[in-house]
């Protein structure tokens, strides 16, 4: 449906009244439908429409309704090659890192790590080693020290798939060293901590 483009302009108002809906169990729902729209819309859609509506959800005042737009964001990065988007992404990644209120959200983090695992390989090499790397080895670091075993245990499952997906990648020795094998020690001490059956995977 969302690949005709008649349909778009339809769509999109129909996406923007969800996105400002009053309930945020509506408003969560929209950042998966935009991640159905983005596949079969053009650049200029994305950049007009898209893009401030994910920002409009990135910003919302429940926590649940941020942390599902982040998917979204996502499938920009695994769709669109446009820099000056790209790069608008980027940063709201980093928005999201770097605010002090989400430091303990888990369902926040856990989503975070699951869309890096996925746009880690289509992502622009400066993002990937600046940003991206730094920051899952941070996040595998704090994870040591997580007194929710279970909580533990679902964070470092995530960071260990994210290190399959981003490792494929060509990463130079320098970015190695600082915060590739630093986070997969990390990784690996948690999981012979608290889930060795994945161990001998690792």
């Amino acid at each position: 449906f969302s690949a005709h483009a008649s349909f778009h302009q339809l769509l999109i108002g129909v996406l923007w009244e969800i996105v400002v809906y009053q309930d945020p169990d509506v408003r969560s729902s929209a950042g998966a439908l935009f991640m159905v729209l983005i596949k079969g819309v053009d650049i200029d859609t994305i950049s007009r429409h898209v893009l401030p509506a994910l920002v409009t959800l990135a910003s919302d005042s429940h926590m649940s309704v941020r942390a599902a737009s982040i998917p979204a964001f996502g499938a920009i990065v695994e769709n669109v090659t446009d820099k000056t988007i790209l790069e608008k992404v980027y940063v709201q990644f980093q928005s999201f890192l770097e605010d002090p209120q989400y430091k303990n959200q888990h369902e926040l983090q856990v989503t975070m790590i699951r869309t890096f695992a996925k746009v880690g390989p289509h992502s622009e090499p400066h993002f990937r080693d600046e940003v991206l790397l730094p920051r899952l080895a941070v996040m595998a670091s704090i994870n040591n020290y997580s007194q929710d075993e279970d909580l533990r245990r679902e964070i470092v499952l995530e960071l260990f798939e994210a290190y399959v997906s981003i490792c494929c990648c060509f990463i130079s020795a320098e970015v190695l060293n600082a915060h590739v094998l630093p986070g997969i020690r990390w990784v690996r001490k948690d999981i012979a901590d608290i889930a060795p059956a994945y161990e001998v995977r690792s």
